[in-house]
């Protein structure tokens, strides 16, 4: 009788130390994941982000500020930049910049076309250089700086 009782404790013992080792893991496994999340959480709280206004859609929204005071809301105005109308959607740079210009005029509505009676220019070089075909049928009307402009169309 002494034997079985022998094997059921040695059984029981196994049952506890495998009990106790998953335990072990587990602990460990959770202090990782704490660890690691603890980390991440310090690397993204030490993020240096830019001061208020001081991102590219608040310098687009300055940019155009003037502009947008002049321009009725509501009104349809064209759109034309550094490079063809029909070139800015294959281009990912020029399509953002379009978008942005939509988004720091709103509620004016721009339209990626010259065939508006006020067409809003948005340039990075020299205009007369950039796109001539288009500005060849635009007449300037005001130079808000920094490459923002407001042409009217010329009549055909």
């Amino acid at each position: 009788m002494r034997a079985p009782r022998k094997l059921n404790m040695l059984i029981l013992y196994a049952i506890l130390h495998n009990i106790i080792m998953r335990q072990k893991l587990a602990i460990l496994l959770i202090s990782v994941a704490l660890f690691s999340s603890l980390k991440f959480t310090k690397q993204e709280l030490s993020l240096k982000l830019p001061p208020p206004g001081g991102d590219e859609i608040s310098s687009y929204e300055k940019r155009f500020s003037r502009l947008k005071d002049i321009i009725p809301p509501g009104a349809v105005a064209g759109y034309v930049a550094d490079m063809p109308n029909k070139d800015v959607v294959s281009d990912a740079r020029a399509l953002a910049r379009y978008f942005v210009a939509q988004y720091a005029l709103a509620p004016v509505i721009v339209e990626n076309t010259i065939d508006r009676s006020i067409v809003i220019g948005d340039f990075y070089g020299d205009p007369s250089v950039l796109n001539k075909d288009a500005i060849s049928e635009l007449m300037p009307l005001m130079d808000f700086g920094d490459g923002v402009f407001l042409f009217a169309r010329k009549e055909r």
